[in-house]
């Protein structure tokens, strides 16, 4: 293999034909301003043509059904191997996808389960006992006295497939009926099943009556069926009741019709397996009339599953366990649990089932322990994945790839210490380095200082973002690269410093207090927030911020502050003291901030409307007789009649993937010839809308009201955005700054409470001062500004600080420590306060 991996002309996007050099087998970090190019490199041209390239290797059949990837824009790229990646957005977050299922340890509990369980009792209390031959034979010899009765053996239990060759082999062997998926059916040569569904199917052995039959001829049939169907048979009676009789534990008297233990009985993915009621989802939908609690939702809700009591598993998959435990009550362990609960069964075993159990047994610790690692050891395997944050899930995929065998491939990441506090964060980093000492290199976008500074390759885009990007700033080994005048290497080596240019701390003033906070983790927290001030909270994760912050706090507030029939839902807590001294509640987090393709940063922050307005004042529009909605693409007048305003035209291609192309008769502009002709500076609407803000700030320069939401778009670090990009394109990082732009820019009136989830992801240090200038200045005009974070850039310029911990799950949910970051420091209590110390010491 090629020694490095090398990409000539890359110009996708901002990109200006890039070539650049990479090691393999190296941690390299991409890093760079937002907006620099840093993903289009790294995933639009690096892991877009490793994808395309595999792809082109299929059959042509399946890429009929995949479609032909666009190539990416670049002269060459040489060296590439197999590519992975792993981002922020990770698809099927579904009701049924869990921590469990998502890192492979459940699907080795579930191989535990159907190999070394035993069926218990209903109530849990007793072991049933197991079967011998001699005593199944003489079991139904004597229940069955007297009655006609067929032998059965279980050939395909759950299972999809044709199974074309078994039924071959049975019409050849002399067999001439099956039952399949629950109904019976003669075996003919050439017999086949539909390859892509679940089946069942079970071997008719013999039919006779037991009151003159041949006990011998009992025997052999009964021999022949447990062989037939691996130590498994069913007699079905005269009443066509199937009874089930298994070489393993099953109920003592015989006479249960419970399916034998199976991978996919205890799968909530599995028809067999899944709880009926609630389909495996642990969960159902009800109404609820709004009542005399304030806490009550009036609508839909969701509601723990009656039948299954949220186990998500049908009633005779709960009734086999392990030491005690079934499936389910094992998945509400956290992993730490887990991993001594692995540990400690081995002693518990027979010799025969140490024997089966040890390869499951070895893969649910292996990878129980490299999530303990990375630093997830609160979460349980039973948690949902909707409930994860961005950077939860990537260290869970992070774990995975770990945990296989697979060398010699480029990994790229999009931000993996998202979310991550610094102790969780050293963890990460250990893994990553793992993972490259395994034998692969490790891309990483990001803007982590430690990340970097543990990096064997660092390479920075920029200068600028947009036009002003898209250029190799500096790339080199780590060393070479601190050596350099880079932004990013005078940040590393401290040169350069992020430091709060104004700060508003009086000596006193008004407070909000949270008393007896208890949902989740919280352990009965009492919390003092102090109004008109820039607070932090932080935390290792699972240390209960967001359970604190926003499932009680946020709530409480809203509720206060609307005094509506429709209250929000909270997590418990005692008394909420002071709300009376806050006139408006904003969160502020990463979801996305439009549900269409027309919606852009323009019209989302109003600056459109303004823009229109003067348009429409123009002495040429007020002789055509234009007005303000001649100039929306989404009104009929002034819109391009053939793509209705959309600039483009989606085309179904039936079984490929749609295709979007650009308008040919308004060629992307989205308006007509008669709307384009008129001009401002030399400018049209559509050219208005192709600027990035920097751009429109020197050509608005001498119109205030349309400066001001640009000023603030730039003082959040979206001076690169172009005003008429789709919202859709935006990272979560990116919406968040545009909505804190459109709040700050509105003028809001009186004390504001902001509640902002993370706002430093995906920013660079000089995109970090930006924010952290625009936070100073909002917290000046007397409003409070709570941010849930973990950047020490941020925390050590706040005012106040409310560490939680110490640990996270079970170990977490308590107020470690309240104060100034000096304060913290001085106390010298958990995590955060060790590293905030470093920080300050390095300042």
């Amino acid at each position: 293999m090629p020694e490095n991996i090398e990409i000539v002309g890359a110009q996708d996007h901002n990109l200006q034909h890039v070539t650049l050099r990479l090691p393999r087998h190296k941690m390299i970090v991409i890093t760079g301003c937002s907006g620099s190019g840093k993903s289009s490199l790294a995933f639009d041209t690096l892991y877009a043509e490793g994808r395309r390239r595999y792809i082109a290797t299929l059959p042509g059949y399946a890429r009929r059904f995949i479609g032909e990837l666009q190539r990416p824009q670049v002269d060459r790229i040489e060296g590439l191997g197999p590519v992975v990646s792993i981002g922020q957005k990770t698809p099927g977050r579904s009701a049924r996808s869990t921590v469990g299922t998502a890192s492979g340890i459940y699907d080795f509990l579930r191989v535990l389960f159907a190999k070394v369980a035993a069926p218990y009792s209903p109530d849990g209390r007793s072991e049933t006992s197991a079967w011998s031959r001699s005593d199944a034979k003489r079991s139904i010899q004597e229940r069955f006295a007297n009655q006609r009765i067929q032998i059965w053996a279980p050939l395909v239990v759950g299972r999809k497939g044709h199974y074309r060759e078994l039924f071959e082999r049975l019409v050849q062997t002399g067999f001439r009926c099956v039952r399949v998926d629950g109904q019976n059916a003669s075996l003919t040569p050439g017999m086949r099943l539909d390859r892509y569904k679940i089946h069942d199917v079970e071997l008719l052995i013999d039919e006779l009556e037991m009151n003159h039959h041949d006990p011998e001829r009992l025997h052999r049939s009964l021999a022949l069926a447990w062989k037939k169907g691996s130590g498994k048979l069913a007699i079905v009676d005269g009443a066509e009741t199937w009874h089930f009789y298994a070489v393993r534990p099953q109920e003592s008297s015989g006479q249960s019709s419970q399916p034998l233990p199976a991978p996919h009985l205890f799968s909530f993915n599995a028809l067999h397996g899944a709880c009926p009621a609630c389909g495996g989802t642990g969960e159902v939908s009800e109404r609820r009339d709004a009542g005399n609690s304030k806490t009550d939702l009036p609508g839909p809700l969701t509601a723990v599953c009656p039948i299954c009591k949220g186990a998500r598993l049908c009633q005779e998959a709960l009734t086999y366990r392990i030491d005690g435990y079934n499936i389910a009550q094992l998945c509400k362990l956290n992993f730490s649990q887990l991993l001594k609960w692995t540990a400690s069964l081995a002693p518990k075993l027979t010799a025969d089932q140490r024997t089966i159990a040890r390869q499951p047994l070895e893969q649910v610790q292996q990878r129980t322990a490299l999530l303990l690692e990375i630093g997830l050891h609160y979460l349980t395997p039973d948690r949902a994945l909707s409930t994860l944050s961005g950077g939860e899930l990537q260290r869970i995929r992070i774990a995975t790839q770990i945990g296989s065998p697979l060398v010699d491939v480029i990994y790229i990441l999009d931000e993996p210490s998202i979310g991550l506090h610094q102790r969780d964060n050293a963890h990460l980093i250990q893994s990553l380095c793992k993972l490259r000492d395994a034998g692969n290199t490790v891309v990483i976008v990001e803007h982590d200082k430690d990340t970097m500074l543990a990096a064997d390759y660092l390479v920075e885009m920029g200068p600028g973002a947009g036009k002003d990007g898209g250029r190799i700033v500096c790339a080199g080994e780590r060393a070479e690269f601190l050596k350099s005048k880079s932004v990013t290497a005078q940040f590393l080596s401290d040169a350069l410093q992020v430091v709060r240019t104004f700060t508003h701390s009086p000596a006193s003033s008004p407070t909000i207090r949270l008393t007896g906070c208890r949902g989740n983790n919280l352990q009965n927290v009492s919390v003092t927030f102090p109004l008109g001030q820039l607070i932090c909270v932080t935390g290792v994760s699972g240390s209960g911020k967001s359970s604190l912050i926003q499932d009680t706090l946020v709530p409480l507030l809203k509720n206060h502050l609307h005094r509506t029939h429709n209250k929000l839902a909270f997590l418990p807590c005692q008394t909420l003291e002071g709300a009376q001294q806050v006139e408006r509640v904003v969160e502020i987090d990463q979801s996305p901030v439009g549900r269409t393709l027309r919606s852009n940063p323009a019209t989302y922050t109003g600056l459109f409307t303004e823009i229109r307005m003067l348009f429409a004042k123009l002495p040429e529009a007020k002789m055509l007789g234009y007005s303000v909605s001649r100039f929306s693409f989404n009104a009929a007048p002034g819109r391009c009649p053939s793509c209705q305003g959309a600039g483009m035209h989606v085309i179904e291609m039936d079984f490929l993937p749609s295709v979007s192309v650009v308008c040919t008769s308004c060629r992307g502009s989205r308006y007509n010839a008669a709307t384009l002709s008129v001009m401002y500076r030399g400018k049209n609407i559509a050219d208005v809308l192709s600027m990035t803000v920097q751009e429109a700030a020197a050509f608005f320069e001498k119109h205030p009201s349309i400066m001001r939401k640009l000023g603030w778009l730039r003082k959040v670090g979206l001076g690169y955005m172009k005003l008429g990009q789709s919202v859709s394109s935006l990272s979560g990082g990116e919406a968040q700054r545009l909505k804190l732009s459109a709040e700050l820019s509105a003028r809001r009136q009186g004390n504001t409470f902001y509640v902002l989830d993370e706002p430093t992801t995906g920013l660079h240090f000089q995109d970090v001062q930006l924010l952290l200038n625009a936070l100073s200045k909002l917290v000046g005009q007397g409003h409070t500004a709570l941010l849930i974070e973990h950047n020490m850039d941020v925390i050590k310029n706040a005012d106040y600080i409310i560490d939680m911990g110490p640990e996270g799950g079970d170990a977490g949910g308590q107020v470690v420590a309240q104060g100034t970051p000096s304060e913290i420091v001085k106390q010298g209590v958990g995590h955060t306060a060790r590293f905030l110390q470093l920080e300050m010491q390095r300042s």
